[in-house]
């Protein structure tokens, strides 16, 4: 943006009359901002044969055949600090408004109309190294699992990796876990007991991957995926002072890390509405990302379903499709297992074969509760005898599944849920060296 008065572009319609448009316009202008273009978004009832350019006051800008691009041009040219709009219904309904915005906002520009105004998160450029963001169109989408599985595909291919991690139950001040970091079940239990949140995503990074994780923490979600407070600033600062040569900034929910990153992945479950991408300001989370995940992909139709509106909004990202599928992080073959997920039910038969017959244990319950912690306490305290209690690094996982696993004297082995899935190592290296080409 430049100095001087604030920049705008203004959204204009032809059921206006334009005059009464050119009146608005002159006003903002009284009112100290520098109107320097307009989009005609449609519409041709009051137009007549005003000569619109005269009329207003500024170079106008035809919007009928493609209003996107047509403000993605404005926007680049004129490099606007606000996109305010003049126009009204039939012509931009709510949802033409949705995308339109997320065009201002990728621009870094405003979008501001008569009662509303969606502004762009503040993402400062603070690291100077390799840096990845991982984002999702929600909570339960497996953008944890993917960010640990793309860690350490980085290790594999010779980076040396940290994870900064925000959650809505994260540490402050940001907290470091190193690789020798003690992250025994007896470790974190004590966490737990000293009333902090065991399971939180970083910790979850440090015990699948065994990578360095910063642990930071967050409140609040925009439509854009703004935070309304976060520590992450101090968390970068932290791992752009160490030796890692790639920092993977991971989201929370549908909320984006408040930094800039050189290159981004967005993950999307298969069993979403496609509106989850098509809608409100789905497209801009796309639109931030070079590479799409759609996750939990078991159903075919409703994946190819997914990835025709990633592809409908954003045509040259790369698409992959993945599932998950358990992975215990110790040797239970031949145990007597009872399984803690927050997956669905309906993944219970798919989750315990696998188990059966990768890992050769044999399964005797599943909870699909560990987010619901109430009733994952009645179902442990029903589970069938068992040796070993598997459970996720989430949710109730450490204070409720592994504090009592821990008081009835059984093992407890965590679990990573691994990516699997055609072209996977080759979508996380076009990742990679997306974040590598492009650090500053």
């Amino acid at each position: 943006m430049t100095d001087g008065p604030p920049r705008v572009v203004v959204v204009v319609d032809g059921e206006h009359y334009p005059p009464l448009v050119g009146e608005a316009i002159r006003r903002l202008r009284d009112q100290g901002r520098d109107v320097v273009a307009a989009l005609m978004a449609g519409g041709t009832e009051k137009v007549g044969a005003h000569d619109l350019e005269r009329t207003y006051g500024v170079p106008v800008r035809d919007g009928s055949g493609n209003r996107e691009k047509a403000l993605g041009d404005l926007v680049a040219t004129h490099r606007p600090s606000e996109v305010l709009d003049l126009s009204d219904e039939p012509v931009v309904t709510p949802a033409d408004r949705f995308r339109l915005a997320t065009v201002a906002l990728l621009a870094g520009a405003t979008y501001r109309g008569a009662d509303f105004e969606l502004r762009p998160a503040p993402m400062p450029r603070l690291l100077t190294k390799a840096s990845l963001r991982v984002i999702a169109t929600g909570k339960r989408t497996g953008k944890t699992a993917i960010a640990g599985a793309i860690a350490r595909r980085a290790v594999q291919t010779g980076l040396r990796p940290i994870v900064i991690a925000m959650g809505r139950g994260g540490p402050d001040p940001p907290e470091v876990l190193d690789v020798d970091s003690d992250l025994s079940v007896d470790a974190l239990v004590a966490l737990a007991d000293a009333g902090k949140h065991a399971a939180s995503d970083y910790i979850e990074d440090a015990v699948t991957s065994r990578v360095p994780t910063v642990g930071c923490r967050r409140v609040g979600g925009g439509l854009a995926g703004a935070v309304s407070m976060s520590n992450v600033e101090a968390g970068v600062r932290i791992a752009q002072d160490r030796d890692e040569s790639l920092v993977i900034l991971e989201g929370s929910g549908a909320a984006i890390p408040p930094v800039a990153a050189a290159a981004g992945v967005i993950c999307v479950p298969a069993s979403s509405h496609p509106d989850v991408v098509r809608g409100y300001l789905g497209p801009y989370r796309v639109l931030l990302s070079d590479l799409a995940i759609v996750t939990m992909s078991e159903e075919p139709g409703a994946a190819s379903e997914m990835e025709a509106a990633i592809r409908e909004v954003s045509p040259r990202i790369e698409v992959i499709r993945t599932v998950f599928r358990p992975k215990p992080l110790e040797d239970v073959s031949g145990c007597k297992v009872y399984v803690c997920t927050t997956s669905p039910p309906d993944t219970g038969s798919r989750l315990t074969g696998h188990l059966r017959e990768a890992h050769g244990c044999r399964v005797v319950g599943i909870s699909h509760s560990l987010a619901k912690r109430e009733d994952l306490e009645r179902e442990l305290r029903e589970a069938p005898d068992h040796d070993v209690l598997l459970t996720e690094v989430k949710a109730g996982g450490i204070d409720v599944a592994a504090r009592a696993a821990r008081g009835s004297g059984r093992r407890v082995v965590f679990i990573d849920n691994e990516p699997e899935g055609t072209g996977v190592a080759e979508a996380f290296d076009f990742a990679l060296s997306r974040a590598q080409d492009r650090s500053p």
